[in-house]
């Protein structure tokens, strides 16, 4: 009989979560990634299935089995996360910033720092372990997660930051936090016309991204109404913090 490897990793997946919830073996001293290693590729390598798939298919099993079908959690086999160093809770914790790359990560710390709110950074994509581990910290903390957040976004204007925005978006909403108001940052109307022109980039149009980028330009309708995008670096941060002040202000210390 043939075997199929999403099948073997789902089951070795479940089978090793039962026996971590059922505190029959140690949690896993390291990240996804060490799962990898240690349980699946050896098993998949045995079988001849190895060739058939990759760690990627491996985080797409344990998606499916987390949030699509909703029958465990990464905290089940006591993950470390990858992102932890790259996130931190303020007094102001209804108010998170977020940006979609780990680069951006010195200027969330200072904000952090000056205004007291929540920061969250990405490291380049959203990750559904990171939301899962970012949500139980909020609560951890006893942080009333069915009240109002104020999200404010620093990520690419382009089509694959706003796909990245709304996962992460997507993912925090399943793990509890329901009513959220969102404000993007990086918006071409922050430059003038002569910079906006010297910083903007033509998008990417191959067949797989055309109807995310016909669906982002509906949304946005690109820089002056052509397919290009931004790069989140191209606002200066003394923008953003003045635009970043300004909204917030009202914001502070209103937790509710």
């Amino acid at each position: 009989h043939s075997i199929t490897a999403a099948l073997l990793m789902r089951t070795i997946i479940w089978q090793q979560r039962q026996l971590h919830v059922q505190v029959k073996v140690p949690p896993i001293r390291g990240n996804i990634r060490t799962f990898w290693y240690s349980h699946i590729k050896p098993v998949l390598g045995r079988t001849g299935v190895l060739s058939k798939t990759d760690y990627k298919d491996m985080i797409k099993t344990f998606t499916h089995l987390v949030k699509d079908l909703d029958l465990m959690r990464y905290k089940d086999f006591g993950f470390t996360d990858d992102n932890q160093y790259l996130r931190k809770i303020g007094k102001n914790h209804h108010i998170i910033l977020f940006a979609e790359k780990s680069g951006q990560y010195s200027f969330l710390e200072d904000m952090n720092k000056k205004y007291g709110i929540t920061v969250v950074a990405l490291g380049g994509q959203p990750s559904v372990m990171s939301a899962e581990y970012f949500v139980d910290e909020l609560k951890s903390k006893g942080i009333d997660i069915r009240q109002k957040f104020h999200i404010f976004t620093l990520v690419d204007y382009d089509t694959s930051g706003w796909i990245i925005r709304d996962a992460f978006l997507d993912d925090i909403q399943f793990y509890g936090l329901g009513r959220l108001e969102v404000q993007d940052l990086v918006l071409p109307s922050l430059l003038d016309q002569e910079t906006r022109d010297m910083q903007k980039y033509p998008l990417p149009d191959s067949p797989t991204m055309q109807e995310k980028n016909r669906k982002w330009m509906a949304q946005t309708n690109g820089i002056d109404g052509e397919l290009y995008g931004l790069e989140s670096e191209a606002i200066p941060k003394e923008t953003l913090e003045k635009l970043f002040a300004t909204k917030i202000k009202d914001l502070l210390g209103k937790s509710k």
